[in-house]
């Protein structure tokens, strides 16, 4: 399948990525020039995207991106990625060292804004805190319509389940995105390292949702 988030490769650092991955890459450079209410777009970059899995220690494992065998997001060549600050705002939903700017918006959002609703796709940074790793996994009752869109080495595909390893030497947002078919209200498992894991409902163009899924 084509890869639909085009590859960053190598690391950026120094220009902010501006919230909800709404800035165009000039050349190779990150762009500022939007805000956080601008419809989502996920740079683009010359060059073609991987197109199968490239070697290293999560790609062999076949069952990566379950519950029981979360994809591992890493700070690597192989993943699309940028060090900045995170700007937390009330808009964002956030547990931890974990942010999805502007997530909180979209409960009465429009879904067109936000990517594909006719595919279920849509596009969303995932900021995790210097040297935080985080694992969220779809609720066990929702996993027939959501997944987690993260991970380029899979070609962004959903997962079930995705562990976010931030780099050691700053903030890191991941580009992806959720899959969500229709208007519901999703349940997330937040883990934060080896912690229990809390329980958050995400409102995908719903409304109001209960806290607890």
């Amino acid at each position: 399948m084509p890869d639909p988030f085009p590859a960053i490769g190598a690391r950026r650092t120094g220009k902010r990525v501006m919230r909800g991955f709404c800035a165009a890459l000039a050349t190779i450079t990150l762009v500022a020039g939007c805000t956080s209410t601008d419809p989502v777009a996920i740079p683009s970059a010359p060059g073609p995207a991987p197109t199968t899995q490239v070697p290293g220690p999560d790609s062999t494992a076949s069952s990566a991106g379950s519950r029981s065998t979360p994809r591992s997001i890493r700070c690597e060549t192989y993943e699309s990625y940028a060090v900045q600050p995170i700007e937390r705002s009330a808009d964002d939903i956030t547990v931890g060292p974990l942010t999805w700017p502007g997530l909180r918006k979209w409960a009465t959002g429009d879904p067109s804004r936000y990517g594909s609703p006719a595919a279920g796709e849509f596009k969303i940074g995932a900021e995790v805190a210097r040297g935080a790793t985080v694992t969220v996994a779809v609720a066990p009752e929702a996993s027939a319509h959501a997944g987690l869109r993260y991970g380029q080495r899979w070609g962004y595909t959903p997962a079930q389940a995705v562990s976010f390893h931030a780099c050691e030497d700053g903030d890191t947002a991941f580009i992806g995105g959720f899959y969500v078919k229709g208007k519901r209200c999703v349940p997330l498992d937040v883990r934060i390292g080896e912690e229990p894991p809390t329980r958050i409902v995400v409102s995908f163009f719903n409304g109001a949702c209960p806290v607890h899924g």
